[in-house]
């Protein structure tokens, strides 16, 4: 059976070491130009959690791990809702809430404690 991006960015994570997720985008996905930057600008990489103070494993780009990202964009979620509104005009508060908040929790999901 073939494992999703996300079980195989899970077991990356899970091996405790740096690597790059280019291949799996490259894999599950397509070689466009916007998932090889992707690939290239984040990858799995070891980082102390700035809101537990825990040494982690997650995705992380060269200055920030995409959960303190994640987290930013909640954070500001009402500023950055009517950009998106413009975009999506039938998208509601609640939806947008929603998304934000799943959002910073799948990148939660995704980080692994170094024990």
């Amino acid at each position: 059976m073939n494992k999703s991006f996300l079980q195989e960015i899970s077991e990356k994570i899970n091996e405790y070491k740096d690597s790059s997720i280019a291949g799996e985008l490259c894999y599950h996905f397509s070689q466009s130009p916007d998932n090889v930057q992707c690939g290239e600008a984040v990858g799995v990489r070891r980082y102390k959690n700035p809101y537990t103070d825990k040494n982690v494993y997650g995705l992380k780009t060269k200055n920030y791990p995409l959960l303190e990202i994640a987290n930013a964009v909640e954070d500001k979620e009402d500023e950055v809702f009517d950009v998106i509104k413009q975009a999506l005009p039938r998208l509601t508060k609640k939806e947008w809430e929603a998304f934000t908040r799943l959002t910073t929790l799948i990148y939660c999901d995704l980080e692994k404690e170094i024990n």
